[in-house]
């Protein structure tokens, strides 16, 4: 009977059994003990006599504190980066590094149990594939893998509290630089041009006048003002233009790129997500046509987004974990853009056998290593933050790079100006000095012929 309680994973067991003199021995069983692992073997427990327990001890005794290094089975398939599996089935990677956090805690080892045909679904029908199927079969005590707390697998399996929460993120393939004649037009956007256009042609309009119409004469004056206006108007154009296209050039930005999900969406892109993930997807944002699966692991799908083609509208759904894995290991990061606001999270959950007697233990230990930062810890994974920096958006230059510049051009264009007023005011001037010249000159020469007149 023990032996059915142990493979229902009922564990508060308790057998009575009534003495001649007038007491009662409580057995129970302890499946993980020092001698012995999934043990059914009954041991006294208590003794109630007259009344009294002997040890006066709780109802049921704590069997999962300590697993004495048993072995518990974990349902594995390779996830490379997040789970892997060399040649001597040895497994590695940030969810086996998790659970053996816990086995650290609760002292029990973890024995890998290979799932052939990877995680597998859970469907509405009831049919189950995978690795969600060896633990329904009973084969295998825990199933780790970043696997979703989705409500249609709790049906079937039990669940643990959620240790992290993962992020779906949109990601777009790297666009095209500016090409020189670009460079040199898009500092300046259309208005600014137009209006230098109109400049222009202000100019060649009122020149023309001057030249062949006799009859209309602006003056000497005007017409240095004229020149002064329009010296002054390109050196202000002339400054801005540089200052921008060095702004421009020193940021090398790229094509605009959607900044989000929506943005893209309205723009025609198709996207892509893995195969296990695209049920999920569809059914939040509503993608129909737009959005296709690929049959792949998380890593082999970057690698195969890749090679889609640049110039078309391709984005990739996929989980900002797996984006920090490929951060590690690879250095192709630069060819992608992720936009920034995530699309949807969800909790990453372990699941366990219906009614597992582990569940309610290893939430409580979840717990505290979410409250006490462990889980953070465990699963340090960095996204690159050059994905995360918007392509299209062009950095301001410090100050202090273009100070000494501006503070030049300033300068000039004080002498330009003083001297240009100067001109101006020549001829005006040397009349005036001419005027005082002579009243001067006239006053001393008439008391010069007065002196000799006496």
């Amino acid at each position: 009977m023990i032996e059915i309680c142990f493979r229902e994973h009922i564990i508060n067991v308790n057998i009575l059994v009534d003495d001649v003199n007038s007491s009662t021995t409580i057995y129970s069983y302890y499946p993980f003990n020092q001698e012995r692992c999934k043990d059914t073997t009954p041991i006294v427990y208590d003794r109630y006599k007259n009344g009294v327990f002997e040890r006066n001890t709780s109802s049921f005794p704590k069997k999962l504190s300590n697993l004495w290094m048993c072995p518990l089975e974990m349902v594995v398939w390779e996830i490379p980066g997040f789970l892997s599996i060399d040649n001597q089935n040895e497994i590695s990677g940030i969810e086996v590094r998790y659970l053996e956090t816990l086995a650290d805690i609760m002292n029990f080892t973890l024995k890998a149990v290979f799932s052939p045909k990877a995680r597998g679904t859970v469907f509405e029908n009831g049919t189950i594939t995978g690795a969600f199927k060896l633990i329904n079969d009973g084969i295998g005590d825990v199933m780790a893998g970043v696997t979703l707390c989705l409500e249609l697998r709790t049906r079937h399996f039990a669940c643990s509290n959620e240790y992290k929460r993962t992020y779906f993120v949109v990601l777009l393939k790297r666009s095209k630089t500016y090409h020189n004649l670009e460079t040199l037009l898009l500092p300046f956007d259309k208005t600014s041009w137009l209006l230098i256009l109109l400049f222009f042609i202000g100019k060649w309009i009122l020149r023309n006048i001057s030249e062949h119409n006799s009859s209309i004469n602006f003056g000497e004056m005007s017409k240095r003002i004229g020149i002064f206006v329009w010296i002054f108007s390109i050196l202000i154009i002339r400054s801005s233009y540089e200052g921008s296209v060095f702004k421009f050039m020193h940021n090398r930005p790229r094509k605009h790129l959607p900044q989000s999900f929506e943005e893209a969406n309205k723009s025609g892109y198709t996207f892509f997500c893995e195969s296990i993930n695209y049920g999920l997807i569809q059914d939040f944002t509503n993608l129909s046509n737009n959005l296709k699966p690929l049959d792949l692991s998380p890593l082999q799908f970057l690698e195969e987004f890749l090679k889609f083609d640049k110039d078309e509208k391709y984005a990739a759904i996929i989980e900002e974990m797996t984006l920090g894995i490929y951060n590690q290991d690879y250095t192709k990061l630069e060819r992608f853009y992720m936009i920034k606001k995530p699309i949807l999270q969800y909790p990453l959950c372990l699941y366990m056998p219906k009614f597992s007697f582990l569940t309610e233990e290893f939430n409580k230990h979840i717990e505290n290593l979410n409250a006490n930062g462990l889980t953070k810890e465990r699963y340090h994974i960095v996204v690159n933050d050059e994905l995360k920096r918007n392509s299209s958006k062009i950095k301001p230059v410090k100050v202090k790079y273009l100070k000494g510049t501006f503070g030049f051009l300033q300068t000039f264009l004080g002498i330009s100006f003083g001297i240009f007023i100067l001109e101006v005011f020549s001829r005006r001037i040397c009349l005036f000095s001419k005027i005082v010249f002579k009243n001067i000159v006239g006053r001393l020469s008439r008391k010069k012929r007065i002196g000799t007149v006496l």
